[in-house]
């Protein structure tokens, strides 16, 4: 990482990252990057003054914007391997922690849901009127409030 922020910062020592280039299409500037990347310094020296400044301009334009990709990369790989990982570790030993207690927690909750679904369909069966005490009473008895 700190090689690649020195990489950015050697680059942009040269200062045309501040020079105004909007007049140029992207598409222009690439092709010019790619050719002064893919051209001999021999040949580049040869070409006439205004084409090499404009190809060597695209060329640092180009190497700037992947070495700030370069960092940007590497930095979201850093954020995902030392922070994200370490703070998931921590959030699964938590979670693997409280399992005992979410399975003792699920068992009473489905204790006190089996006596909501048999005891109104005994009182149908039977024709009762429900009654609202001894329900509660049936419910506190398979999942009594202290425990919850």
């Amino acid at each position: 990482m700190k090689g690649a922020l020195q990489r950015v910062e050697d680059i942009a020592t040269f200062g045309l990252g501040r020079l105004k280039l909007e007049q140029i299409p992207p598409n222009r500037l690439s092709v010019l990057a790619r050719y002064g990347l893919g051209t001999k310094a021999a040949k580049l020296e040869q070409t006439a003054e205004p084409k090499r400044t404009a190809i060597l301009t695209a060329v640092m334009r180009h190497l700037e914007a992947k070495a700030i990709d370069d960092v940007l990369d590497l930095f979201e790989i850093r954020m995902a391997t030392r922070l994200i990982s370490t703070a998931k570790r921590s959030t699964d030993k938590q979670r693997l922690f409280t399992l005992p207690q979410l399975e003792k927690a699920s068992r009473i909750v489905a204790r006190a849901a089996k006596v909501f679904i048999e005891k109104p369909e005994s009182i149908e069966e039977t024709g009762v009127e429900v009654d609202v005490a001894a329900l509660w009473r049936a419910l506190e008895e398979v999942a009594p409030r202290s425990v919850m």
